[in-house]
């Protein structure tokens, strides 16, 4: 499998003790197992990437400023881990920069939808310019996600985007990627369910922004989910009222 290491050219990692494995492997294994209950092959191709999973789960280890021990679900003084939901992309409503909010997103609120207009770019993550998103970087409350290979999916609404391009604060040197020709032909026969490509496993850090854009053909509204987990501080996502922006 390919990952998309946005420059980075050195990249600290914390090795996982087995308690820590255990943890990740165990949401890893329920994300596929309910992705499978929908489509066989998302719910394989995901438990095909638990090793890389685990991997970046210590590279966040390494790189949230205090060392702590990563626990499901997690516990005051550690960190959690949990399958990606709209409010671990888009943390907060409003960006706030010099607080570490860097949310920047054309997501709606709680939601996996996405307005498009045609000829005008949206954002996965980001918003263009100087606004690159980064996971939560404030204070007690770090955050890392791990979006899987291929782990765009809309879901329910009509294919829109035809291309993408992601870059990074360090690396912009990539142009466009395109989504494959077949891409309105749903993974799962009788069911609306479309799956896009990326450039590999994308690992969004605290302290590196990404600018990850689509140009839709159509306008219209997409449900474009993201498959993949966050690892956090317990104190980003403690109770049920912080699932929701």
């Amino acid at each position: 499998m390919q990952f998309f290491t946005g420059g980075k050219e050195a990249i600290e990692y914390d090795e996982l003790n087995p308690d820590e494995q255990n943890a990740v492997d165990l949401v890893v294994e329920q994300g596929a197992d309910f992705l499978s209950q929908i489509s066989v092959n998302l719910g394989q191709s995901f438990k095909n990437q638990m090793k890389a999973f685990e991997r970046f789960a210590g590279v966040a280890k390494a790189t949230f400023p205090v060392e702590k021990t990563i626990t499901y679900p997690s516990q005051p003084g550690t960190l959690g881990v949990n399958l990606l939901i709209p409010e671990a992309i888009k943390y907060a409503a409003t960006p706030n920069p010099s607080a570490g909010i860097n949310s920047y997103t054309s997501y709606a609120n709680d939601s996996w939808d996405i307005p498009l207009t045609a000829g005008s770019v949206s954002y996965i993550l980001g918003a263009g310019g100087s606004n690159y998103y980064t996971a939560s970087n404030q204070t007690n409350m770090h955050e890392f996600i791990i979006i899987a290979e291929n782990g765009l999916v809309e879901v329910g609404t009509t294919p829109k985007a035809e291309a993408f391009q992601i870059y990074t604060q360090i690396q912009s040197k990539y142009g466009i990627y395109t989504a494959q020709p077949l891409t309105d032909v749903s993974i799962e026969k009788d069911l609306s369910v479309y799956q896009y490509p990326t450039l590999g496993m994308i690992p969004v850090y605290p302290n590196l922004g990404v600018q990850w854009g689509l140009m839709p053909r159509k306008s219209g509204v997409s449900s474009l989910r993201l498959l993949g987990i966050f690892v956090y501080e317990h104190e980003f996502m403690p109770a049920l009222a912080n699932a929701y922006v």
